[in-house]
């Protein structure tokens, strides 16, 4: 197959990845909200994060032996089991089902996407990568907004827990028939392969390369956990906000979340399509890198002062447009000099571990601003108004601002060891 077949193909199934996804965290985020509400959100996203950091060291090893393929689509197999069983809890003990289906979307959603991606790099080359992958990136937001308008169609003319049903076909049928026409093409050897046989002085094997590589991993698990752990802290003031205003009624609630997860779905694509391949061919990695912590620090400065649902949805919106567009086309350059081998070691712990340790510390940041605000008589006025979550929505955004600011700094320290290593 030569690399137009492999970007269609790869497109197609990262739209129906994503739609699957969309629809997914819709019911998720709306069935939990109408049976626990905001205050016990924070624990269930710790419980997520801990459980996913676990599995991401067993499958690092899954990965690096059996390669991204069978993951992906045993992943996505276990996923349509999991929806069968849930639905038919959902009619007999909905708090378990909540539970069950939170855990369950949150982690193998996560394995699912990166083991995707990591087939993407194993495919394609280095110069066919920086080609490729906007590309491929345009066509899986698309997926994402075609799952957001057949959620709110099926929502709108069916009963919510046909979405159970609904989620698990789809889940099998694309697991049964996940990426078939890869598995005919061999992993390409990556630029740093090449170059190691060519220029032994440039060998990434050697003592002092692999230090060099170390750092450089390592930088991108922390902007990653920093970035998560943001957005973290953002997804709880937005959903907070959106379970008060509601008052938790689930109808309304998952029409919301289908809503802003579709509509975010649509700006993406109509950024990645338009600006995402411009961006990285014109300003370069470390320009389209720093777009979204510029962006976001900015404009939470400017929200700040007038937070309600609609400025904490913009906010989250922005963030999490910026960072499925410019930043995803970016992230994935970022491995594309590795060795097949190394990838395969490190990216599922850095796409899984690293972003759910994130979520781990965001969530962990929630609980403390919630139990600082409950005992400090300071705020025992405020919170008789406001709430307590309406209280902890907002210092929530005020430090989410400044882990942009580390992202940003970080941001500019990979793209600098990415050039002082001859990567690109």
């Amino acid at each position: 197959m030569n690399h137009k077949q492999i970007t269609a193909a790869a497109a197609a199934t990262g739209a129906s990845l994503l739609a699957q996804q969309v629809a997914g965290k819709s019911v998720r985020d709306a069935f939990f909200l109408s049976i626990f509400g905001s205050s016990e959100l924070p624990g269930m996203m710790l419980g997520s994060a801990l459980l996913s950091i676990l599995l991401a060291f067993v499958l690092s090893k899954s990965f690096r032996r059996h390669g991204p393929t069978p993951i992906l689509s045993g992943s996505l197999l276990l996923s349509s089991i999991f929806y069968a069983i849930e639905y038919w809890l959902c009619i007999h003990t909905p708090r378990i089902t909540a539970i069950a289906l939170y855990l369950h979307q949150s982690v193998i959603g996560a394995i699912s996407v990166s083991a995707f991606f990591l087939l993407i790099g194993e495919t394609l080359g280095l110069r066919d990568a920086k080609r490729c992958l906007p590309r491929i990136h345009t066509g899986v937001t698309f997926g994402a907004f075609f799952g957001g308008i057949a959620a709110i169609r099926i929502v709108a003319e069916t009963d919510f827990s046909i979405m159970f049903l609904l989620l698990a076909t789809t889940h099998a049928l694309v697991g049964c028939v996940t990426f078939v026409p890869f598995l005919y093409r061999k992993p390409c050897s990556s630029a740093i392969e090449v170059n190691t046989t060519r220029h032994a002085s440039n060998d990434i094997g050697s003592i002092k390369n692999r230090a060099f590589r170390d750092v450089y991993l390592r930088n991108i698990a922390m902007l990653v956990l920093v970035s998560s752990a943001a957005a973290t802290l953002l997804d709880f003031a937005m959903k907070s906000s959106a379970d008060m205003a509601f008052e938790g009624r689930s109808e309304d609630l998952i029409r919301f979340f289908v809503v802003y997860y579709t509509l975010t779905s649509l700006l993406t694509f109509g950024v990645q399509a338009g600006l995402g391949q411009i961006a990285v061919r014109r300003l370069g990695l470390g320009s389209t890198l720093s777009i979204g912590p510029i962006a976001l620090c900015f404009t939470g400065v400017l929200a700040l002062p007038f937070l309600s649902l609609g400025t904490i949805t913009l906010l989250k919106a922005t963030e999490s447009i910026l960072a499925n567009s410019f930043f995803r086309s970016c992230y994935e350059l970022l491995y594309a000099p590795l060795t097949v081998e190394r990838k395969r070691s490190v990216k599922a712990l850095i796409d899984i571990a690293c972003v759910r340790a994130g979520d781990l510390a965001g969530s962990s940041l929630v609980l403390l601003i919630l139990w600082w605000i409950s005992i400090d008589p300071y705020f025992v006025p405020y919170v008789s108004v406001h709430s307590l979550t309406g209280l902890g929505s907002q210092l929530s955004i005020a430090l989410a601002l400044g882990l942009f600011g580390a992202a940003l700094w970080l941001s500019r320290r990979i793209y600098r060891d990415y050039v002082a290593a001859r990567f690109d």
